[in-house]
């Protein structure tokens, strides 16, 4: 008995054969990364923006957060997006803001550390995972506890498929 995925059923079963969504047949992982030095302590509710919209019609990949001991104690970040400068005909974001969408309170007290998103529980993996975004977003860091140091590093990678 021969079996078919969802796709090579389309691509190799139907005819005539229907095509792979986005990113799901060679598509072209792309990547966003951004640096942020620490100069002073961060305190909570601070925004960081990183790097460049994530494109409209992107499914992201994975993300990875890289950073420094940041917190003695405590520390937190949440990792997300900003709505979209695109509204709908109701005047509202096309795409909503999630300012904890790929990481919420990831935990920056302990000695450097990378986290990946596709690691995180399956609530959080469940709010982008597989979603196609409708318009383009701003990728942001908030810190959620506050920080007590005052230098550090924060790297961010956003990696996505657009084709």
């Amino acid at each position: 008995m021969d079996w078919y995925g969802v796709n090579a059923d389309k691509m190799l079963v139907d005819k005539p054969a229907d095509k792979a969504g986005i990113g799901e047949q060679g598509g072209v992982v792309r990547m966003i990364k951004d640096t942020f030095e620490l100069t002073s302590d961060l305190a909570t509710a601070d925004v960081i923006y990183l790097g460049g919209l994530i494109p409209k019609g992107a499914k992201i990949h994975d993300v990875h957060l890289f950073f420094d001991d940041l917190d003695g104690s405590g520390g937190t970040v949440d990792v997300g997006w900003l709505a979209s400068a695109e509204v709908n005909s109701a005047g509202t974001a096309v795409e909503a803001a999630d300012t904890d969408g790929f990481f919420d309170a990831a935990d920056v007290a302990t000695a450097s550390d990378c986290f990946k998103a596709s690691d995180m529980a399956a609530a959080q993996l469940a709010k982008w995972k597989g979603r196609t975004f409708a318009g383009a977003v701003q990728p942001v860091l908030v810190t959620d506890g506050d920080t007590d140091v005052t230098s550090g590093t924060i790297i961010l990678e956003v990696l996505y498929i657009l084709d």
